[in-house]
């Protein structure tokens, strides 16, 4: 059975307004029918319908606005221990506001028992002191003497290091001798000094295979000296301010902090594991080629772990870490719309991210519209954007052996 009918998408919220001719055909949307005597066109009935979509969720955005017309709220959930846990993130270091909030979360932190930001900047620095400490030790091995000086003589350069991280593998090996002499040239240097920059002139001037590894060597501790610098805020940002930055963070170091942290902090371990996303290792490995059973079936485990109790969900979306807040379910004109309540920027919840649509979006801080992409579609666009799972664990032997790594990272962060 099929009729027609006029619905009007109040857009208050988008500052626009506009109406739909839509049909509905057993339940489902379609586009309007072409005019008598006039062909169909498939692609302008999607690009209308696209626009309006767009302009729906940008309507749907904020948290604060009121629901457009047209638009009812079928059910929603809010959790309350995430929105007194979170912390508030200064500057760009996401990686450890969300995990401090996420522990919040679990352990229930209040006065002397919240995590804080700070916490969890020094976890991750002790992870990445000790991998530059260990490229150290192997670029030992195919020197003459100490390299150490080099650290402070040509490793915290911000161009070397950089260098160091393009594909442009070349690179490096231009940078490198130019800061070798910068660093000779300048006074007061020691006999340590002077030796480590000669021995690293003459291995890299050598040429053949033993030149080659000692440039590999190299480019690792540069990479790892990188993410020290980036952590302690030593160089200035592309927006001039210089503040400590996580951008070397990424979900195998989320997971591992999580865990070192609140054996630091509490004793008490933590399960932390990536949730959703490309590929395994995930609970709920999502696809571009899933049916809409299967999306379906994902929005309801994403929606029950929202819920349980003692567990938080940081998701990683584009450039950003943020926890999930909540969950809503809405009737539209465009369909039941799907979303969770997360931040784009920052840490407070301020923004509702559909679960399947997309939009363009103009971004104050880059001066230009942007596309802000819906939950799947992130998860669909590489696989490093997943949805991580932080929980207490329901049972917990005694007699288990501790992970190895993290009983490490706890160890060297005690005597940080």
């Amino acid at each position: 059975r099929s009729w027609r009918v006029s619905v009007s998408v109040g857009l208050a919220a988008a500052g626009m307004c506009g109406a739909i001719s839509l049909f509905l055909e057993g339940g489902a949307m379609i586009p309007p029918a072409p005019a008598p005597g006039a062909a169909p066109s498939p692609k302008k009935d999607r690009r209308e319908r696209d626009a309006a979509l767009e302009t729906l969720l940008r309507a749907l955005q904020d948290p604060a606005a009121a629901l457009p017309e047209g638009v009812e709220l079928l059910c929603d959930y809010r959790k309350d221990a995430a929105f007194s846990s979170f912390m508030p993130q200064k500057g760009p270091t996401c990686a450890a506001a969300s995990v401090a909030g996420a522990l919040n979360v679990v352990f229930h932190g209040g006065g002397e028992r919240t995590f804080r930001v700070s916490e969890g900047m020094n976890v991750y620095k002790t992870v990445f002191e000790g991998k530059r400490d260990e490229m150290l030790d192997k670029l030992q091995k195919v020197l003459r003497g100490d390299p150490s000086p080099l650290i402070n003589l040509i490793f915290r350069s911000q161009d070397l290091c950089t260098a160091a991280r393009s594909r442009d593998k070349e690179k490096l090996e231009h940078i490198l001798p130019a800061a070798i002499a910068e660093a000779q040239a300048k006074p007061d240097l020691t006999s340590d000094d002077q030796e480590a920059l000669s021995s690293l002139h003459a291995a890299i001037s050598a040429g053949g295979p033993s030149s080659a590894l000692v440039l590999e060597r190299v480019r690792a501790l540069a990479k790892a000296q990188w993410a020290v610098c980036k952590l302690d805020g030593e160089w200035p940002l592309p927006s001039g301010k210089v503040l400590p930055s996580t951008a070397p963070v990424g979900n195998d170091r989320i997971i591992l902090c999580c865990k070192a942290l609140a054996l630091l902090k509490h004793g008490k371990p933590v399960r932390s594991t990536s949730f959703m996303g490309l590929r395994s290792p995930c609970r709920h490995v999502v696809s571009r080629t899933d049916t809409p059973e299967q999306r379906e079936e994902q929005w309801c485990a994403l929606k029950a772990a929202i819920e349980t109790p003692s567990s938080a969900l940081i998701f990683h979306l584009h450039n950003h870490y943020a926890l999930l807040f909540g969950w809503r379910e809405l009737s539209s004109p465009l369909g039941v719309r799907k979303q969770v309540l997360t931040a784009r920027v920052g840490q407070e919840p301020v923004t509702w991210v559909d679960w399947e649509g997309d939009f363009m979006a103009y971004a104050e801080s880059k001066g230009k519209e942007v596309m802000r992409k819906g939950v799947l579609s992130s998860l669909y666009g590489w696989v490093g954007h997943k949805v991580m799972l932080v929980e207490a664990p329901a049972f917990a032997s005694k007699k288990a052996a501790p992970d190895a790594a993290v009983a490490r990272l706890v160890e060297r962060a005690r005597k940080r």
